[in-house]
C-alpha cells in the first residue's frame, strides 16, 4: 500500500481529521517539542488534526486553533476563524491569553509572552510555479514567526513548514537568531514527492543582545573559569580575557537561553578627572 494511502486510512480508523495528524506526532517523537500542561497556538490548524494531537500531548494545556477556513468544534480547543497576517487577528489570541492568565496567574517571563509551542502547517496556494510557490511558504512561515515572538514565552518552541529551495537558507539563520536550537526535519508521514520540510526550533531567546552585535559593557563579576561577568539589562554575558572594573567594548559570540559569551574587541579607558 502506498505512503500516502497508508496514512490517510490510519488516520480514518483512529479518527484523526487529518493524515497530517502523524507529521506532529512524528515531529514531537523525535524532538519532543509538546509536553505535559504546554499552552499551544496552532497556525493555520483547519481541519483540526494538529489540534488533536495537541491536545492529547498537552494534557491539561490550553490549545488554540487559528485558520482563514472553519474549525469544527473540538473538544479541549479554541478556536478562531481568522487570517494570521491580520492584526486583528493577533488580538484574538492575545486576548485569550491575557484572560488565561488572569484566571491562572502566569507570568511573562523576561520580554516573553505566555505561550510555549507555537505550531505552523500554513502553505501557500500551490500554483505549479515551484520557485514562487517556495517564496510564498517562506512568506507564510515568517509571518507565523513574527506572531510566534510576540507570544511565545521564554524558552518556547516553534515548529513551522516550508519548502526546500533558496529562499529558506535566509531564513534558517534569522531562526538562529531567536532560538537556542533550529533543525530541519522530514516527517515520515510528509508525502515522497513534497517538498515540504519542517523546521524545529526550540529555546526562544529573549535576551537584549544578539549575535555579532557589538556593546560597551563594565566587568562587574568573575565566572567560576576566572572570565569576566558583564550584565545587560539583567542578562549575564561571559567575557574571557576581562577582568572586575574594567569597561570593554565586546562582541557577542553566543547566545543562550540563560547567559551568552562575548569576546572583548577594545578596552574602554577610565577618564581620570
Amino acid at each position: 500500500m502506498p505512503r500516502k494511502d497508508f496514512y490517510y486510512n490510519k488516520a480514518k480508523v483512529e479518527g484523526y481529521r487529518s493524515r497530517a495528524s502523524y507529521k506532529l506526532k512524528q515531529i514531537n517523537e523525535f524532538h519532543s517539542v509538546i509536553k505535559r500542561n504546554d499552552s499551544v497556538v496552532d497556525i493555520g490548524a483547519a481541519p483540526g488534526g494538529w489540534l488533536q494531537v495537541a491536545i492529547e500531548l498537552s494534557k491539561t494545556g490550553i490549545v488554540i486553533g487559528v485558520d482563514m477556513q472553519k474549525i469544527e468544534p473540538l473538544e479541549g480547543a479554541i478556536t478562531i476563524r481568522g487570517d494570521i497576517t491580520k492584526g486583528t487577528t493577533k488580538e484574538k489570541i492575545k486576548s485569550i491569553l491575557e484572560d488565561k492568565e488572569k484566571r491562572k496567574g502566569k507570568k511573562k517571563l523576561r520580554n516573553g509572552g505566555s505561550i510555549d509551542i507555537v505550531l505552523s502547517d500554513l502553505a501557500p496556494n500551490i500554483t505549479g510555479e515551484y520557485s514562487l510557490d517556495q517564496a510564498r511558504s517562506i512568506y507564510l512561515g515568517r509571518e507565523a514567526l513574527e506572531c510566534a515572538l510576540e507570544i511565545l514565552c521564554h524558552g518556547g518552541n516553534f515548529v513551522v513548514k516550508a519548502f526546500y529551495g533558496t529562499d529558506i537558507d535566509e531564513f534558517l539563520q534569522d531562526l538562529n537568531q531567536e532560538f537556542e536550537t533550529v533543525k530541519v526535519f522530514n516527517p515520515r508521514a510528509s508525502r515522497k514527492e513534497s517538498a515540504e520540510v519542517y523546521i524545529i526550533c526550540k529555546g526562544r531567546l529573549t535576551a537584549p543582545i544578539k549575535v555579532g552585535e557589538k556593546v560597551v559593557v563594565e566587568i562587574v563579576g568573575e565566572g567560576k573559569r576566572g572570565d569576566g561577568v558583564a550584565n545587560i539589562q539583567g542578562y549575564t554575558v561571559f567575557v574571557p580575557g576581562s577582568k572586575i572594573g574594567e569597561s570593554w567594548n565586546i562582541k557577542i559570540d553566543e547566545v543562550r537561553l540563560e547567559f551568552g559569551f562575548a569576546s572583548c574587541v577594545s578596552e574602554v579607558k577610565k577618564k581620570i578627572n
